[in-house]
């Protein structure tokens, strides 16, 4: 992750590449490790705009999550959400919508509705609703992203900022479509 922080994605997709090869080799195909990996080695693809590739790779570790955890837990839920922007970046809304959802209902079952992590899918959700101009249906989302954001976060963390600005780009849609 490093790596991909510092902008040097082809370095760190080249030694996810790697991790991936040894911990199947260590663990097995199917083991919660790869999936964790798997989403690492994605994002760094997708930060190259190799967004087929990411997606299968996501796709492969929601595929893992399913298998390995008979319960809802955070781990597919992540998984859900990384592949659906995965899909977001390639215009696919309709796609990325019920995983987003499902990646809620997780986050809400394994966490509660007032966990610092429910919000990315929720101002996700928000985001794909907004982009096919279903305005009414994005401010419940992001009026709840903002809640969570604020109660787990704080007024003045910089994704509660983010998300705040996003909601007020939405209600200048909102304004300007009356």
């Amino acid at each position: 992750m490093v790596l991909g922080r510092q902008g040097q994605y082809v370095d760190a997709e080249r030694i996810y590449a790697e991790l991936g090869v040894l911990l199947e080799t260590r663990v097995g195909r199917d083991h919660p490790d790869v999936a964790l990996n798997l989403n690492n080695h994605a994002i760094a693809q997708v930060a190259q705009g190799k967004y087929g590739e990411a997606q299968a790779m996501m796709e492969r570790a929601v595929a893992i999550c399913d298998q390995v955890w008979d319960v809802p837990h955070s781990a597919t839920a992540l998984s859900l959400t990384n592949l659906s922007m995965t899909l977001l970046y390639q215009e696919r809304y309709s796609e990325a919508q019920p995983l987003l959802e499902r990646a809620i209902t997780i986050y809400e079952r394994v966490h509660g509705p007032m966990h610092p992590d429910i919000a990315v899918p929720i101002s996700n959700l928000a985001g794909v609703l907004e982009i096919q101009g279903r305005y009414g249906e994005a401010q419940s989302w992001i009026d709840q992203a903002v809640a969570v954001r604020e109660t787990t976060l704080g007024a003045d963390h910089p994704a509660t900022r983010q998300t705040r600005a996003q909601r007020t780009r939405l209600m200048m849609k909102l304004w300007a479509a009356l």
